[in-house]
């Protein structure tokens, strides 16, 4: 059986540095995939079939979530963005490889370092938080806390990228992040290895177009519940 599956799902929600982190890896290594986005409504309100499907089959149905199927019809779901990555890294080698190779194990250790640093999206639950704390303030606050980690490791390994002067899973991660905190009004200004490392990304085809697409979805999210709001019907 060949490693590359004949279809790959990505089930996720808008918005999400997971989903970010997954586009920008898949755009890089051209792979295929078809997106659904679980929480788009239909003109009529019913589940999207395949987002139906999904949630019967998985019983745990975490999500971002790939669907992978192979032509022999033989199939599994991965969740969790890294282990996705991580996926993507060991099926599509290709051209473009985001992790350092095996000979070099500092390098490859601290992309996985750095990569779990940007990735760790969830802060503390609303009923975990002190009376006078509002979770805005905590959602920022734990961002801030990730760049700062990010930041002191990243001084030890930076290059061109943020370990040496390859593209790694480090950097698909740190652009997730940086994207999301600059959508809560997070500034890079205490964070000088982060600005380097994101001038350089910023212009690579690759980032450009995850982060134009993704743009794009959201405002066709917030169009979308402000006419259901005003009793209209909406198709995304």
């Amino acid at each position: 059986m060949s490693l590359q599956p004949s279809t790959l799902r990505l089930f996720s929600i808008i918005n999400s540095a997971a989903r970010a982190r997954i586009r920008i890896a898949a755009e890089l290594k051209k792979i295929p995939i078809i997106n659904h986005t679980i929480d788009y409504p239909t003109t009529t309100g019913r589940t999207e079939p395949e987002v139906a499907r999904y949630r019967r089959d998985n019983p745990n149905p975490l999500i971002p979530g790939l669907s992978v199927t192979y032509a022999n019809q033989e199939s599994f779901t991965i969740t969790q963005s890294l282990p996705i990555l991580e996926y993507f890294e060991e099926v599509y080698s290709g051209d473009v490889r985001l992790l350092p190779p095996v000979t070099n194990i500092y390098a490859r250790s601290k992309v996985r370092e750095l990569a779990t640093t940007a990735a760790h999206d969830s802060p503390p639950r609303r009923d975990e938080l002190p009376p006078d704390r509002e979770l805005s303030t905590t959602i920022t606050r734990h961002i801030a806390s990730r760049l700062s980690t990010y930041e002191k490791i990243a001084s030890r390994s930076v290059g061109t990228y943020s370990v040496g002067d390859e593209l790694s899973l480090a950097d698909v991660c740190l652009f997730a992040m940086v994207t999301d905190a600059t959508q809560r009004n997070v500034g890079l200004e205490r964070w000088k290895v982060i600005r380097n490392i994101m001038r350089r990304l910023e212009i690579l085809p690759a980032f450009r177009e995850a982060a134009t697409r993704e743009s794009s979805l959201r405002r066709l999210k917030f169009e979308g519940r402000r006419t259901k709001r005003l009793g209209e019907s909406t198709a995304f």
